[in-house]
């Protein structure tokens, strides 16, 4: 098997674990009032944009970039976009883009800095771009929500280990 195709493989692969883990709910309760109250019709061409590309990704319909691109455009026009940063954070994570993931997160922590996935990822690629002391205060904050007793133990062991090293 070439290397190239070995390459294509593993980020489809990635991408798909991405794609995944946006539609994952580990934090049920973190769903914002837009999410939860948003019927088809409310939703804008731009979200429906970015479950398309989503959907595409998931269902391997087309190459991974054609989903990712999908995606930018809707951040084109939309630099705000909810679900297309969650999305693109979420997928820079993944294949270890740790600045673009920083900066996502960013951009979601101004819109929703009280959403424990989006703390959990953020203190994830913070770690990612060697920003402990960050890392530690996104981890610190999912501590003063209401999280799961499970998710909260997680929680307390990495900060326990992250100061340890800091």
């Amino acid at each position: 098997m070439s290397s190239s195709r070995i390459i294509i493989i593993s980020l489809v692969v990635v991408l798909g674990l991405g794609a995944y883990l946006l539609r994952a709910d580990r934090y049920p309760e973190a769903k914002t009032v837009k999410e939860s109250h948003q019927s088809e019709e409310d939703r804008s061409p731009l979200d429906k944009k970015v479950e398309e590309a989503l959907r595409l990704l998931q269902s391997g319909e087309a190459p991974p970039m054609t989903a990712i691109s999908m995606i930018t455009e809707v951040l084109d026009e939309d630099p705000d976009h909810y679900a297309a940063l969650l999305s693109l954070g979420l997928m820079s994570l993944q294949t270890n883009q740790y600045e673009k993931a920083v900066q996502r997160f960013e951009r979601l922590l101004l819109q929703d800095d009280e959403n424990p996935r989006i703390l959990d990822a953020a203190g994830a690629a913070y770690l990612g771009v060697e920003d402990t002391a960050m890392a530690l205060e996104m981890y610190n904050k999912m501590l003063t929500l209401d999280i799961e007793q499970e998710v909260r133990i997680g929680v307390e062991k990495t900060i326990s280990s992250l100061e340890k090293t800091h």
